[in-house]
């Protein structure tokens, strides 16, 4: 039956009911857009994208892409935030047609001057590194603010090639190397703050027994390829730069507050403005704990650490015939860390990790630092810039810990047989038998250091045809200084307890002062045509070592007893990188370049020379993003350091091995899947393959190396390094949980399996991160580090087994606030 037809009479009151009806009707659209950085293949995954004032969210994928729906029709603020880029905002009018957006951010950094960002940070750009003739690894703002690091070796965990040897658990005075090079206190890696030299005293006195802090830091690169040679003066394993927090674009302020486990507290605050000719930032950074060790008399074992900097920039209009900015920046660190180098025997390692000895009550390490530096750009004409950086660091410490045990007559004590026999005197160093003949010393390892230059560089760009020509020509002159005046007190050791003996004399065990004096020089110059990129350079390393022995009977420094001893040394360091690019996305990368390391102070040896190589290849697109490098490193000349904390005796010279092989692959992917517009699951993983090899027999003091035949395994560093993290990310939380492998590790030189004194069995620990988002600016933090609690050592040196960090809780709130 077909249906009735209904009959309607457009009276009056039909046609205002008509009215009113459409006047409700509204029209809604779909927003599509694409964001990205620079060039518009290079895309921005995870950023954030809202509309002010609405419901609308959504999250950029992969590859930048990103989705607004049924957004009804009227005119909104589009906001999109990323950390690490400023946050960018668009008056967008919606209609009833679908909107197609693409938005470029800039990063943080890059609204500086190309020569000022270079300066800074190694590859000259934070996140674009793609055309790099060389292996670039980078921890970016957002995993730095993600995962609240406030230990280095767990931020480095997730870059390959990075090889770390912890050691109080907090990441205080951390052991890094790269590609096979020494972990020794990170003495044989160029180690930078916004691209200025931070060592102590990185020519006379590498060990780095200060380290910047990571947890106020804005990213870290690690730079291990060809491309480094332009940083020096350690050009063998590579270099780490850690950019401190910039100047933001507009008023922004955060706080953070953490608080966990040992009573751990962590507070990092700082407030920032920019203005047409002036900006700043200040910032303060408190971290401390009691610590997750015990000694008998119940005492703390932890630390406290703070840090406060600060920047000013001036700058000329940017419409100035001569652009120019001046960046102004200084920074204080002082630590109070109740740490010690005595560690534990096998046995009593297993029956309690995490226990102290009561010989090392007493250890405690005093330091403070101080940093100053003032940055000056200038724009001399299109394509022709000059950075100089005038710089000065000053470090003092005092380390006062145990040193050696006596016995009865007198003659030091091997510790480590002591560890095997397990008898009497290890029994006085738990404290459970008595000591009355000032058996135990404690040493003042008291040191002052500085390190002062200025550097400049100099970069003419310039485009002929379709060739992109580039050279940098950069400069350095450097001075720096070690002045050790140390002694030694002595103590016997009464129920438990040390009690004081004699006080030693300053400057009775060692009085000394080591400086160096360095003018390095460098070439670079790039050449680009289509998909080939190459660069060749060349550095120049000019360098006066001097020493000034006033001898342990002089504190007052006469010159009666002065040993004087001064060399030279000049090396020409020469590299080249290239890098072909087989789509917009990927390519091919390779590199040649000469390994170089000073040879230190006062010693006989000659500089670590070595040929190193890598073949890489690179990739990001909606696959992720892939790294991959073979290395090798043949070494004509190894250096090895005599450091206390490497497990030798402390005097700091450095010596020859002679001839050494390390190579290795390294392999790095990361890709968020994306389920939907508001969620995405997060994957990375990185895996790093190395064989380390003397290539020749020799004999040596250090007891690490000691008698090695060719063929013999280079001790510490590890075959098999792996780390693998996911979770889940949505708009109103966010948690990640990582996986790390380190393989076993020899602790003495040799071949096969080394025996259980011999080595540091393999560990896997488990981290787990959650965020819970309050609003756009604010959230809760929670963290678990060692989630399974596992019970591992991480080293058997400076002296013994040390634990790695148990279950550790963290739980803060964060407050990020920008544009106010």
């Amino acid at each position: 039956m077909p249906p009735k037809l209904i009959r309607m009479s457009l009276n009056k009151n039909n046609i205002v009911f008509l009215l009113l009806f459409l006047t409700t009707i509204s029209y809604s659209a779909t927003i599509t857009g694409k964001i990205y950085s620079g060039k518009k293949n290079s895309a921005v995954a995870g950023a954030h994208i809202f509309l002010e004032n609405s419901k609308h969210f959504s999250i950029s994928s992969t590859s930048g892409k990103f989705q607004l729906t049924n957004v009804p029709e009227g005119n909104y603020q589009i906001v999109v935030s990323m950390v690490g880029f400023v946050s960018y905002t668009q008056q967008i009018k919606v209609g009833n047609e679908p909107l197609a957006l693409e938005i470029n951010l800039k990063e943080e950094l890059t609204n500086l001057p190309e020569l000022v960002v270079e300066s800074q940070t190694l590859g000259g750009s934070l996140s674009n590194n793609g055309k790099l003739g060389g292996s670039i690894g980078y921890i970016s703002p957002k995993q730095m603010q993600q995962l609240s690091f406030n230990d280095v070796n767990r931020a480095l965990r997730n870059i390959s090639g990075v090889y770390i040897q912890e050691e109080d658990g907090f990441g205080l005075r951390p052991n890094i190397g790269l590609r096979g090079s020494g972990l020794e206190r990170s003495s044989k890696i160029t180690l930078m703050e916004d691209g200025v030299l931070m060592a102590p005293a990185p020519y006379a006195a590498p060990a780095a027994y200060y380290f910047p802090t990571v947890g106020r830091m804005f990213s870290i690169e690690v730079l291990k390829g060809s491309s480094q040679i332009s940083f020096g003066p350690q050009t063998t394993g590579g270099a780490i730069n850690f950019v401190s927090t910039p100047i933001p674009t507009k008023r922004q302020a955060r706080i953070h507050l953490i608080g966990g486990s040992s009573n751990g507290r962590n507070i990092h605050v700082n407030y920032g403005e920019r203005h047409k000719h002036i900006g700043f930032v200040i910032e303060a950074f408190d971290q401390s704990s009691d610590g997750f060790k015990t000694l008998p008399n119940g005492e703390n074992t932890g630390f406290r650490k703070t840090d406060y900097l600060a920047k000013l920039q001036l700058n000329t209009s940017a419409r100035a015939n001569f652009y120019q900015s001046l960046i102004l920046k200084a920074g204080v660190t002082n630590e109070n860390s109740n740490e010690t180098y005595l560690g534990l025997s096998d046995l009593d390692f297993e029956a309690n990790p995490y226990q102290r000895y009561a010989a090392s009550a007493n250890d405690n390490m005093l330091a403070s630092q101080r940093q100053l530096s003032a940055t000056h750009f200038i724009e001399l004409a299109k394509g022709f810039e000059v950075s100089t950086t005038l710089y000065q660091n000053k470090f003092e410490r005092n380390w006062y810990k145990f040193q050696s045990l006596k016995d009865s007559s007198g003659n030091s004590l091997s510790i480590n047989d002591l560890f095997v026999s397990d008898g009497y005197y290890l029994d006085v160093l738990r404290g459970k038998q008595n000591a009355t003949w000032g058996a135990i010393n404690l040493r003042a390892n008291n040191r002052a250091y500085f390190s002062e230059g200025i550097q400049t560089r100099i970069k003419l760009h310039k485009k002929i045809g379709e060739a992109k020509h580039a050279i940098t020509l950069g400069g350095r002159i450097h001075r720096d200084g070690m002045d050790r005046f140390q002694w030694e007190d002595t103590y016997n050791m009464l129920d438990s307890e040390l009690a004081l003996v004699n006080l030693g004399a300053p400057g009775s065990q060692s009085n000394l002062i080591s400086s160096a004096q360095a003018a390095s020089f460098f070439l670079e110059y790039k050449f680009q045509k289509g998909n080939l990129e190459i660069t060749p350079g060349l550095r120049h390393e000019n360098i006066t070592l001097s020493l000034k022995d006033f001898g342990k009977t002089d504190p007052e420094r006469t010159g009666l007893n002065q040993n004087n001893t001064t060399s030279t040394l000049s090396s020409f360091i020469p590299g080249v990188s290239a890098f072909y690019g087989l789509t917009e996305n990927s390519g091919l990368f390779a590199g040649v370049y000469k390994g170089f390391a000073p040879p230190g102070v006062g010693s006989n040896a000659k500089p670590e020379s070595s040929i190193n190589y890598e073949l890489g290849y690179r990739q990001n697109n909606s696959f992720g993003k892939i790294q991959t490098t073979a290395f090798a490193a043949n070494y004509s000349n190894l250096l090895g350091s005599d450091l206390a904390a490497a497990g030798g005796a402390g005097s700091v010279d450095l010596f020859n091995a002679g001839q050494s092989l390390v190579y290795g692959l390294e392999f790095e992917y990361a890709l968020d899947f994306f389920i939907n517009q508001k969620t995405f699951i997060p994957v990375t993983a990185n895996y790093t393959y190395t064989k380390a090899t003397f290539s020749n027999s020799f004999s040596s003091s250090f007891e690490p190396w000691g008698n090695v035949v060719k063929g013999d395994n280079i001790p510490y560093i590890p075959n098999h390094l792996f780390n693998f993290s996911t979770g889940v990310a949505h708009q109103v939380f966010s948690t990640l949980i990582q996986f790390s492998y380190n393989d076993e590790i020899r602790t003495l030189a040799g071949k096969g399996n080394p025996m259980a004194t011999d080595k540091v069995p393999s560990f896997f620990v488990v981290d787990l991160t959650s965020e819970f988002f309050i609003s756009e600016s604010a959230n809760i933090f929670f963290s678990i580090q060692n989630l399974l609690n596992e019970e591992y050592a991480v080293s058997r040196r400076p002296i013994g087994l040390r634990p790695g960090l148990p279950r550790n809780f963290r739980i803060g709130f964060k407050w990020n606030f920008k544009e106010f």
